[in-house]
Parts: structure tokens; C-alpha cells; sequence
């Protein structure tokens, strides 16, 4: 096991109320000086409340986290956002092609930056393989770092942004090693990103869409494998 995918199951554990003492301590010591497990522990937990919408958490999970939502006004706003969200997902998606989802906890403020939803879904074929696919709103600064756990059986980096198709857009993808290819794909109303999933090393990238010298959108992932 890798140490982000250790670090997600502490986060769970940890959200949960499952972490002895001196574990949660030292968790949150880390969260105090690591920017990115913070943001980890946000993802982890918009997942726990988008499976607490969906009623699959187990009942000693579902318990504890009935308890927060009771004593949490800003939990409880995070929780119905999830839901809203479930809703969206569920009429784009369709249900049997969803295996799993990585959901990122958004404020009710629905800050500049924050994905709307990440979605890992077959690819066609039965090859075991999967697409990646992020929904980001539209913001033309980067104020919030996206985290983005690839599987290993990702293919396909798939950026939803809610941009309408036009001549004249260009995209630029910069990542730890420089200019990263990507692909425009228009569809219909929204504008399609797509990268090689395989490719994407771990680290930060810039995704920047401009139509002519004017900025379109502007994202920042990082990429933790």
C-alpha cells in the first residue's frame, strides 16, 4: 500500500473516531503543517458524506457520523451539497458505469477552485480500465488546490469544465515536468479536457484554458498516485 493510500485510510479512521489518542494527536499535528493532507482529509470526508447519502456506510460509521451532523451546523450544509450533488451525478451518469467516486468536500460557499465531483468510471471494452473524470467550476484564479488520488487502472484524465465550446480556446497543461499534451473535446455545451492518466506523475500541475490572450479558467491538481 502506498503512503497517500495509507494516509486515506487513517483519514477515514480518524474522521470516524477510531484513532487512539495518541494516534489522533499525531494525525492532527500533521494536519497543522501539511496543507495537502489537510485538503486529503477534506476529500475523504466529502466521501463519507456522499456515501451517508447513498446509505452505504456501515452502521458503526453511519452512527458516528449521525452524531457530527447532530452537533455540526457547517457538517450538515456539507452533507445536503453532497447530496445536491449525488442528484447532478445521477441524472449525467449512468448508474451501472459508476464503480466509484472520489468526492472532494466543496463549502457551502462553493469556493473558486473546488471540484464538483470526481467520478472513476469503466472504459468500454471490459479492459479493467478506468477514466477519471473531475468536474471544476469555472474561476479564472487559482485559490484551491485540487487533490487527485489516480488509481493505477486509470486511463483517461478527464476535465468537465463548465466553458462553452469556442474556435478559439486553447489549453495549456503544466506539470512537474513541464508542458503535459491535452486534448480538447467539445461536448455540446461543456468543454472537455482530456490527459493520459498513465503519464500524469505525482505533483502539482497548472491547467490554464485561454481564448486568445484572454484567461477562460484556471485550475491547479495535485496528482497523488
Amino acid at each position: 500500500m502506498s503512503e497517500a493510500d495509507d494516509d486515506v485510510v487513517t483519514a477515514r479512521r480518524y474522521l470516524a473516531g477510531e484513532l487512539q489518542a495518541d494516534d489522533r494527536l499525531a494525525f492532527e499535528a500533521r494536519l497543522v503543517d501539511d496543507p495537502a493532507l489537510y485538503e486529503l482529509v477534506s476529500a475523504v470526508e466529502g466521501e463519507l458524506l456522499h456515501e451517508h447519502v447513498e446509505g452505504t456506510l456501515a452502521v458503526t460509521a453511519r452512527a458516528r457520523l449521525d452524531a457530527r451532523l447532530a452537533r455540526e451546523p457547517a457538517l450538515r450544509e456539507r452533507r445536503l451539497l453532497a447530496a445536491a450533488l449525488t442528484d447532478v451525478v445521477a441524472r449525467r451518469t449512468p448508474a451501472p458505469a459508476v464503480t466509484r467516486r472520489w468526492w472532494l468536500a466543496v463549502p457551502a460557499t462553493a469556493a473558486a477552485g473546488a471540484a464538483l465531483w470526481i467520478i472513476a468510471r469503466p472504459r468500454p471494452g471490459g479492459t479493467g480500465e478506468r477514466d477519471l473524470i473531475i468536474g471544476l467550476p469555472p474561476t479564472t484564479r487559482s485559490s484551491t488546490i485540487i487533490e487527485v488520488v489516480v488509481p493505477g487502472d486509470a486511463r483517461r484524465l478527464r476535465l468537465e469544465l463548465a466553458l462553452r465550446p469556442a474556435s478559439g480556446l486553447r489549453a495549456d497543461v503544466q506539470g512537474p515536468a513541464g508542458a503535459v499534451p491535452v486534448t480538447i473535446a467539445p461536448d455540446g455545451a461543456q468543454l472537455i479536457l482530456e490527459l493520459d492518466a498513465s503519464a500524469l506523475a505525482a505533483g502539482l500541475y497548472d491547467v490554464t484554458v485561454m481564448n486568445g490572450a484572454e484567461v477562460m479558467q484556471i485550475s491547479q491538481l495535485r496528482i497523488r498516485r
